[in-house]
């Protein structure tokens, strides 16, 4: 499948299989904590376990940034997650691409997205998701946020 230009540097490509430097993410310790809580990378067959599951379950793409692998994006029916890699956070990379997103479902119809988990210490998830006007819903450990989508009467 051809990748999916979102703007002059990023495009999605569709998922067909795990690549080494999607692996190489969810080895990283920092990352594993923020968005899976754990204390210890994923295994290979947890990776593929994942993707298989996600990619079942909804759409599943890897962030392209200039040619080069950035990270991964899932969109599932109730949920929808982003994991940008180390080197490429902090370069609007999850703005652009969420925002991708929420075009994509208010031209579809959607009445809202959501983010079934953001853990609370994850300090650059919660503000990207407030900038863009996501409602929070703060549970005990862990923030949910939806995005409304109004239609103009």
């Amino acid at each position: 499948m051809l990748p999916i230009p979102i703007n002059a540097t990023i495009s999605l490509i569709p998922y067909t299989q795990t690549d080494e430097a999607a692996f190489s993410w969810y080895q990283n310790l920092r990352i594993q904590w923020l968005v899976s809580r754990l204390k210890r990378p994923y295994t290979r067959q947890e990776v593929n376990e994942m993707y298989h599951y996600q990619n079942c379950h909804g759409a599943l793409y890897y962030i392209s940034d200039n040619g080069v692998l950035a990270g991964d994006v899932w969109l599932g029916r109730e949920d929808f997650s982003i994991v940008i890699a180390p080197d490429h956070q902090q370069k609007g990379i999850g703005t652009t691409v969420v925002t991708y997103f929420l075009k994509r479902l208010e031209q579809a119809g959607a009445k809202e997205m959501r983010v079934a988990e953001v853990y609370n210490y994850n300090a650059g998830s919660n503000r990207l998701f407030q900038s863009l006007g996501f409602k929070r819903v703060k549970q005990a450990t862990h923030n949910t946020y939806y995005y409304p989508f109004y239609s103009p009467k």
